[in-house]
């Protein structure tokens, strides 16, 4: 048995046990504050590690340990690498480790013990300074060997590591499962996600502002989509105020697309660890059409589809899922409208010629596949991993996309959902946006913005917000909108969102996957109304605010009878109006059954509607 320490970690040797090595596990919470995690002595488990080193030509041998869920680092000095030569391959040369779950976690593993799940190989990273990293997040606890090569077959370092269970509090990754999300403990994860897609390549003030923002009015949001590289777009044409570029800098200030910056990638990794202590997900958008040959992040092989060379991206993908997949709280977003980056288009159909009134698919999209493939090959935890499109859908039913990540057509999605890509989930990750500019996607009102939410929730889909409100007299340029740079949120959405977040997780009906998304066109109320069901238990009816053409007034609030048939004749139903905007609730009927007929009043912007029926409990 080992002996543990008051964290529940085995008990630390003294330090005149005889340390070969050192690492350092990444602490959930601290960003980079590198918790000492000492290479235990070989008396620790004498028999097992020199069973091990002489097993294995006496490479250099450690044991590490970690939470599971956490990241272990093993730190490799250049010098122990065979055939690396610094100053021309860092960034290209090869080093892997194997991990194999062999033991639990009252005994270590022994060289004859069969593995008690399949090896997992993630490739390591150089980081500067003549280091090479690997970086491992075990899946499970208990006890795991592993094998580190480099420059090919050649053997540098063997070893243990052990894997302590998770904190109480901490629910592991989230998976896909049917129509919904759920953590590796079980526990189901809705998802509300906001955008802001280059909030940590500008200064620190503003990316701590941004932070601040998700603990206080935006704690509502679980979910963050946030791009890799920089963008040169409306509003945000100016160089990252971070200083910093995933790739190194010449003399001549051009970037070296062969050498990363590792700068860079630790000040992206402590924002990894500050938005996973808030229990949010960074959604990372991998590519994005949004650099017009500014720096050239786009097209890295080139701007012709039909030869465009995939060997600058492939580096760049692996690079930053060895860096980046094992932290649990990352997904992969492999880019943002796909559609409209048209160096990697071949086999597209032309964007500019579609519209949004039809569905529009890829049928080939060659570039797309093998980068996804790449991606994929390279994360060995199976992060979720999607692609969001513009006027034209990816192919969402290709195995290593785990979920759909939408943008419009909305009128599609009971068709996407239901047997077009499999069964997968959903989310509108772009609704467009509650602001003020001039530009359409960025200037729904406050009531619009929030309807989105409860107009998914009764089609049985996730929602995803952001916002583009102006501060008046500052150049667009120099606007922080928090759609691109974060800081602070000034809209009325986000009180309202988290008032539907609290609807939802109150709700004692069974999860968003067994609920059935119906139409209810034929309610007498004359508006898009749908409704998510569990029959016998209970309902919810979505009446849609209406969104005006450009340059046309809201209507008008109307009142309506809304009739719902075909209740069990044997339970008693409440029916409640939700008041969404105001945040209030009024009971219409206390104790209704077989059908009823609901006079909803007048509902419009400011006092919308929507209708709640749960069974009476005796």
């Amino acid at each position: 048995a080992v002996e543990l320490d008051g964290d529940g970690l085995p008990a630390r040797p003294t330090s005149e046990d005889g340390f070969i090595g050192e690492c350092t596990s990444v602490s959930e919470g601290r960003p980079l504050h590198r918790r000492a995690c000492r290479w235990t002595s070989y008396l620790l488990v004498p028999a097992a590690l020199l069973a091990i080193f002489l097993e294995r030509r006496f490479a250099p041998s450690s044991t590490l340990r970690c939470r599971t869920f956490e990241i272990c680092e093993l730190r490799l000095d250049a010098s122990e690498l065979p055939g690396l030569r610094l100053d021309a391959d860092a960034f290209a040369y090869e080093v892997h480790a194997t991990f194999v779950r062999c033991g639990t976690q009252a005994g270590p593993c022994l060289p004859s013990q069969p593995p008690s799940a399949p090896p997992m190989t993630v490739r390591g990273f150089y980081d500067g300074e003549g280091q090479f990293v690997v970086r491992f997040s075990p899946p499970q606890h208990g006890w795991w060997s592993f094998e580190v090569r480099g420059g090919g077959p050649a053997l540098v370092r063997v070893g243990l590591l052990l894997a302590s269970p998770a904190a109480a509090h901490e629910h592991g990754p989230v998976r896909a499962e049917a129509h919904r999300f759920v953590h590796a403990d079980g526990m189901e994860h809705f998802s509300i996600g906001t955008t802001a897609y280059a909030w940590w390549h500008h200064a620190a003030p503003t990316r701590r502002a941004t932070l601040s923002t998700l603990r206080g009015k935006g704690r509502v949001f679980n979910k963050l989509r946030v791009c890799i590289f920089p963008k040169w777009y409306a509003y945000n044409h100016e160089e990252p105020k971070s200083g910093l570029y995933p790739y190194r800098r010449r003399a001549d200030g051009s970037l070296d697309f062969s050498a990363f910056e590792p700068a860079f990638w630790r000040m992206l990794e402590e924002q990894l660890l500050e938005l996973r202590a808030l229990g949010v997900v960074a959604d990372l958008i991998l590519f994005h059409p949004y650099d017009g040959g500014h720096w050239g992040f786009d097209c890295l092989g080139g701007r012709q589809a039909g030869s465009y060379n995939l060997s600058l991206d492939t580096a760049y993908l692996r690079y930053a899922v060895a860096r980046l997949a094992a932290y649990h709280n990352v997904w992969w977003s492999l880019a943002n409208e796909f559609d409209l980056i048209e160096c990697k288009s071949a086999g597209l159909p032309d964007a500019s010629s579609t519209d949004w009134g039809r569905l529009w698919e890829a049928e080939a999209s060659p570039t797309w596949d093998a980068l996804f493939q790449t991606l994929v090959s390279e994360d060995p935890y199976g992060r979720p991993a999607s692609i969001h499109n513009a006027k034209v859908l990816y192919n969402h039913s290709r195995p290593w996309v785990s979920h759909i990540s939408l943008q419009g057509h909305e009128q599609w999605t009971a068709e996407l959902m239901h047997g077009r890509y499999g069964i997968k989930p959903l989310i509108w990750d772009e609704v467009k946006y509650e602001g003020d500019i001039p530009e359409g996607w960025g200037s729904l009102s406050g009531p619009q913005a929030v309807d989105r939410f409860w107009w998914g929730w009764s089609l049985g889909v996730h929602v995803g917000h952001s916002e583009t409100i102006m501060q008046p007299w500052v150049p667009d340029d120099e606007q922080v909108l928090w759609w691109s740079k974060g800081g602070e949120l000034r809209g009325a959405a986000p009180l309202r969102i988290q008032w539907f977040a609290d609807y939802v997780h109150s709700l004692d009906v069974p999860h968003l996957s067994e609920l059935e998304a119906q139409s209810a066109t034929d309610t007498g109320c004359g508006c898009a109304c749908s409704a998510l069901v569990a029959w016998g238990e209970y309902a919810f009816f979505h009446l849609r605010l209406d969104d005006p053409p450009a340059g046309k007034r809201r209507a008008e609030p109307k009142a309506c009878v809304l009739t719902i048939p075909g209740l069990p004749a044997s339970s008693q139903f409440t029916v409640t109006a939700l008041n969404w905007w105001q945040m209030t609730k009024e009971i219409l009927v206390d104790k209704a059954n077989a059908s009823v007929t609901v006079w909803v009043g007048a509902f419009g912007v400011r006092s919308p509607r929507n209708i709640e029926l749960r069974r009476v409990r005796s």
